[in-house]
């Protein structure tokens, strides 16, 4: 459906009918967005692939669908090669190849585990 809709009391948003794709590697989170976006296109992790057209050459098959989308939507807007860094809980790096296959990257942990671990682990390092 398109139309306004909300993720919490304050925040609305107008989506157009089938502008807005969710990838999301938190099943909580992912609940929360099919119920706010009716008609909307859900990707899954283990349909990443498939249902976006990119090719792989991971030796993992488990790369988040979340990360998939993010390379597939940097290239249509920048071209390949690309390189997506993204920030959150974890700190990950996704490389698209010339050949539009993804070429692995990295998973990082977050600002805030990084400086938590710090916090916990050194004698004389506050938390920032």
């Amino acid at each position: 459906e398109e139309g306004w809709v909300s993720s919490s009391d304050k925040a609305y948003i107008f989506i157009p009918k089938n502008a807005l794709w969710v990838a999301s590697v938190v099943p909580k989170e992912a609940k929360v967005w099919k119920a706010s976006c009716p008609g909307s296109t859900f990707v899954e992790n283990n349909e990443s692939q498939k249902v976006l057209k990119i090719g792989r050459n991971l030796s993992y098959p488990t790369i988040g669908a979340d990360r998939v989308m993010a390379v597939r939507g940097a290239a249509k807007l920048y071209g390949w090669p690309v390189l997506v860094i993204d920030c959150g809980t974890a700190i990950s790096m996704t490389i698209g190849n010339e050949r539009m296959k993804m070429d692995g990257g990295a998973i990082l942990p977050g600002f805030g585990l990084q400086f938590s671990s710090l916090e916990k682990s050194t004698a004389l390092i506050p938390m920032v």
